[in-house]
């Protein structure tokens, strides 16, 4: 596999001077400066090299005019996701003058010659204390992970479809025979404020595919569009309809493909069938799309925060705040105050393994392989695009809406247990009973283990879920999606951009006497993974939060859905405060370990840990060294820091399993709702299993999960499942 941008360096640097023997640091010939980085055809800085030749490299005079040359000779171009040319400039230049604080040795001053060292670091060593009972065992026994090999290694079992040579088939909106949305439970919410508003453009042709540049490679290419039947109504689940979520978590819909409106960059417009995953992201990539009603899209928190015009994208539905009337926290004495920003920018979901399911078509329904951490939302969300129940066998079938040839029956038609499909003519096709199983309509998920989740696969793979099986059904015949990293980055969302402002007034000890804050999130196209509680929870942290008056914003732009990625909200939200007492503490002139101490109550267990760390790690003497360090050096740095964390861990939901103990050697098999992600829930798992009934851990197998015996059950995820799977 090749290796990936983000693992090459921003800029790198090579510098070749021969200088004259007599010592004086004169540039005998011209020398070779070159640089990586920069842009395509960008290699040596000739002008650079040019003006060093014959002058002395370590005059103050030389050293000036090497940084003009430069600022006018080095010119990087800007292609995403490169840093800015303004900061790969200045690398440039400090990399050089790196390079000649090096070289400059004993003439450079003492507290200057630490710019020039390169980088050291001794050997890490750490040792990990735990205590064991032996008498428990294998209960608390420390094993390897049950699965471990095998998740290293990468391999598993999969289903291989029957090869048919070039791209199948193209599935849209259209194609959609239930509900063009990938998340259960809709309500009456809407994305939209007015028409126009919300989104980017209007898709005005959907897609077409340039055969000749690809027609050696496209074979039984078809656009024909050959659902015609819905079910009733078209929305499948309204509200009041089959279930919608009592505590208002995903209320909105989220279309499988765009049907019009555009809402960010890269949406899915549909989703391209061929014999090879290789050829398929090949015809996806001819894709072509216009677009038309264009307008700016809006990315960044910047421009809706004290923006009139945008403020409608603060989503006052999860809005949430610490208390009701901000004016009344000040009540202590104030001696002064820190008032500022903070933001942290969007980051990047890396899982070792892409979005990826696989669905086959069965003589019950659908089977998906899938690497989700919400067997059950997936399962309901399949059921809402494909509009056949999660799980049910028709006696019966009862019609009132039916799309034909473009018009609606309105008539109410009984239908005995057939199998209806549709076909290329745009009518409904009935067969008549083939086998007992023909009213069979039923969706099963199942889940071996998953590649790294991290919180984006609580919601996301509904996406490629959904498509897969549409086509699966439509084709008859097994299809499987692996995103490619590229597709993954574009499609889905990251962790929440976050913006906060803030105002606290402090003593002169740095507790807070009052603390008024507001905190964005930015939660791109929809609020499906809301984090406004989250980062309540989060921003309090272990601290007095009496005196504070916090509101949370969840604001909706033109960007990808963001994805919980572990620790979601409350990760912005301890950062947002942690970044606070760092500011009063540089107000007030205090070490911010005791301007963090001095806000905490002073009955929390946190305190006991503090002085605990600060003994067993000789705080106070490192900081008075580190103290002086950095007075005796201008451009090496040393840090410290004490930073305390307090993760809420409420349990929630539902977890199932089922144990099966055979009779003939008495081994056992488990299948339960969590999902193994790498954490390892199936060894903690078989080990308790083991130690209630009393057998040997080599006695117990874990089975994948799956709705069948964990149907309905709760995400993974929160740092509960393996425990809640234990019980």
């Amino acid at each position: 596999m090749p290796r990936a941008k983000n693992v090459h360096a921003i800029v790198n640097a090579g510098f070749l001077f021969n200088l004259s023997s007599d010592g004086n640091g004169t540039v005998v010939e011209r020398p070779s400066i070159v640089y990586g980085g920069i842009n395509p055809s960008f290699v040596h800085a000739t002008a650079t090299e040019s003006y060093l030749n014959g002058k002395d490299l370590f005059s103050q005079e030389t050293l000036n005019g090497l940084m003009d040359s430069l600022e006018q000779e080095i010119q990087p171009d800007h292609v995403l996701p490169d840093m800015t040319p303004e900061y790969r400039k200045g690398l440039t230049k400090s990399l050089i003058y790196k390079c000649l604080l090096n070289l400059a040795a004993e003439r450079v001053t003492s507290e200057n010659k630490s710019g020039g060292t390169t980088l050291h670091r001794s050997v890490s060593s750490g040792v990990q204390t735990f205590q064991t009972d032996p008498s428990l065992y294998p209960l608390n026994q420390p094993i390897p992970k049950i699965e471990a090999l095998v998740q290293c290694a990468g391999r598993f079992q999969t289903h291989i479809s029957h090869s048919v040579p070039g791209v199948v088939k193209f599935y849209g909106a259209e194609d959609i025979p239930g509900k063009n949305s990938v998340i259960p439970y809709p309500t009456t919410f809407t994305l939209e404020k007015e028409e126009g508003e919300t989104g980017i453009g209007t898709l005005i042709l959907s897609v077409f595919l340039s055969l000749a540049e690809i027609s050696s490679l496209l074979r039984e290419f078809s656009f024909s569009k050959n659902w015609a039947w819905r079910w009733p109504g078209n929305s499948v689940l309204e509200r009041g309809g089959r279930g919608e979520a009592a505590d208002g978590t995903y209320p909105r819909d989220e279309g499988l493909f765009c049907s019009g409106k555009v809402l960010y960059w890269g949406q899915p417009v549909g989703i391209i069938i061929a014999a090879t995953r290789e050829l398929a992201n090949k015809a996806a990539s001819k894709v072509k799309i216009e677009y038309s009603n264009v307008s700016k899209p809006v990315i960044h928190l910047s421009e809706v925060i004290d923006n009139e015009r945008e403020s409608w994208r603060i989503d006052s539905g999860h809005q949430k705040e610490t208390r009701d009337n901000r004016e009344e926290i000040n009540s202590g004495e104030t001696t002064h105050v820190a008032k500022g920003t903070f933001k942290l920018g969007l980051q990047y979901h890396f899982t070792m393994e892409t979005i990826t399911v696989q669905c086959i078509p069965t003589e019950d329904g659908i089977q998906i392989f899938a690497s989700t951490m919400w067997m059950d939302l997936m399962q309901r969300g399949v059921s809402d695009v494909l509009a056949i129940p999660q799980n049910r066998r028709y006696s019966s079938t009862r019609i009132e809406h039916v799309s034909h040839r473009g018009s609606t029956l309105k008539s109410t038609m009984q239908l005995p247990p057939v199998a209806l499909s549709a076909n290329r003519h745009n009518r409904i096709s009935v067969e008549g009973e083939r086998s007992p199983n023909s009213g069979i309509y039923s969706i099963d998920v199942v889940v071996r283990r998953m590649g790294g989740g991290y919180g984006i696969k609580i919601t996301r793979p509904n996406f490629a879920a959904a498509g897969c099986a549409l086509a699966a059904m439509d084709l008859g015949r097994p299809v499987r999606m692996v995103m490619t990293m590229e597709a993954n980055m574009e499609v889905f969302g990251k962790r929440a951009e976050v913006f906060t402002t803030y105002e606290a007034g402090v003593d002169d000890g740095g507790t807070i006497q009052y603390l008024k804050a507001d905190l964005y999130e930015n939660v791109g196209s929809s609020t499906n993974d809301p984090n406004g509680d989250l980062a309540l929870s989060g921003i309090k942290n272990c601290y007095d939060e009496s005196k504070w008056s916090v509101i949370a914003k969840d604001v909706r732009t033109n960007t990808p859905s963001s994805a919980y990625m572990r620790g979601p909200g409350t990760n912005e939200g301890i950062a947002s405060i942690e970044y606070i007492m760092e500011h009063i503490a540089n107000v007030v002139k205090k070490d911010p370990t005791e301007v963090r101490i001095n806000n905490i109550p002073k009955d929390s267990p946190i305190l006991v840990l503090f002085d605990a760390v600060k003994k067993s790690g000789d705080y106070d003497k490192r900081r008075t060294s580190l103290n002086e360090f950095n007075k005796a050096n201008r451009w090496m740095k040393k840090g410290m820091s004490l930073v305390p964390m307090q993760f809420d861990m409420p349990y929630f939901g539902s977890f199932h399993a089922i144990v099966s103990i055979y009779g003939g050697d008495g081994t056992v098999t488990v299948s339960h709702g969590g999902i193994e992600g790498g954490q390892g829930i199936n060894t903690k798992v078989a080990q308790v299993c083991a130690y209630i009934l009393g057998v040997p851990l080599d006695f117990v197998s874990i089975k994948p999960s799956n709705t069948l015996t964990a149907a309905n059950d709760i995400a993974t995820g929160g740092s509960i499942t393996s425990e809640s799977c234990c019980y």
